[in-house]
């Protein structure tokens, strides 16, 4: 998946292309759709030194397509739960650009020598350098706790979730992301590199943090993931604009939710269980 940073942009192109109404009504509930634009990556975080449910969750979602989640989002809207229409939003930003971007950048992982952790690092950091974002030393994730509500209507929409684990693991999310900022460009990230490299069956976490200088490997992703990002914005909006409309009006949500989070189509069942 692209990083936090470029998730937080791509969703804010995505807002500026919304129709101005319905983009006047997200941005009043900005804290939802930015939380929202981390996808279920927070899951990820939730007591991350061991496997558990939560975190499973998180993982589980990627590989499977996003109908049966945005379902759920649909009917939260539709109750009209405490900023369920931002966090909606967000949601499917994330899920728009990761399903643009990561069919690619798992190919060129699979091939080296840029890693998957490694371009999306650098692709964060020139997305941040590009916006005057010194990436070595700042962490530009929106903070604050987030409202009791919110975190309520977060956890509805996750089965088996309560708001207090989602908080404990957006907590960690934030807390691991500003750990990476602060080893960036010191021997912690060769440290890193080197423990990732002996832990054989995990994650390839090599290149998450970042060097001082850019990594000359990851050059022609960054140039490719630019353009997939800049590719995806206008059918996100569109899709979005259907949901909140078939949200308004009734209706079936477009085939486009019928893919999964690296873009591939499914078949999905009537009674889906995640």
């Amino acid at each position: 998946m692209p990083n936090y940073y470029a998730h937080l942009q791509f969703g804010g192109r995505v807002l500026r292309c919304l129709p101005e109404p319905l983009a006047r009504l997200l941005e009043g509930e900005r804290t939802a759709f930015d939380i929202g634009c981390y996808g279920p990556d927070p899951l990820f975080f939730y007591r991350p030194v061991k496997d558990n449910p939560i975190r499973r969750l998180g993982l589980g979602m990627h590989k499977e397509p996003v109908r049966p989640m945005a379902e759920r989002l649909l009917l939260a809207v539709e109750e009209n739960r405490p900023q369920a229409r931002g966090y909606a939003a967000g949601f499917l930003c994330h899920f728009a650009l990761d399903s643009a971007c990561h069919a690619y950048i798992e190919e060129r992982s699979a091939v080296g020598p840029a890693t998957h952790s490694g371009m999306e690092a650098e692709f964060d950091r020139l997305l941040m350098e590009r916006s005057g974002v010194d990436p070595l030393r700042e962490t530009p994730m929106p903070g604050g706790e987030p409202p009791v509500l919110l975190l309520g209507t977060i956890a509805s929409v996750y089965p088996g979730l309560t708001p207090d684990q989602f908080r404990a693991g957006l907590a960690m999310f934030r807390r691991v992301s500003r750990l990476q900022t602060l080893a960036a460009g010191t021997g912690l990230r060769r440290a890193v590199d080197a423990v990732s490299r002996r832990t054989a069956g995990k994650p390839d976490f090599r290149g998450v943090v970042l060097d001082r200088v850019p990594q000359a490997e990851c050059a022609v992703s960054n140039t490719i993931l630019d353009q997939l990002l800049e590719g995806a914005v206008a059918p996100a909006a569109a899709e979005i604009t259907g949901f909140f409309r078939t949200a308004a009006k009734g209706g079936p949500l477009s085939d486009w939710f019928d893919r999964d989070f690296s873009g591939r189509t499914h078949t999905v069942p009537d009674a889906a269980s995640y």
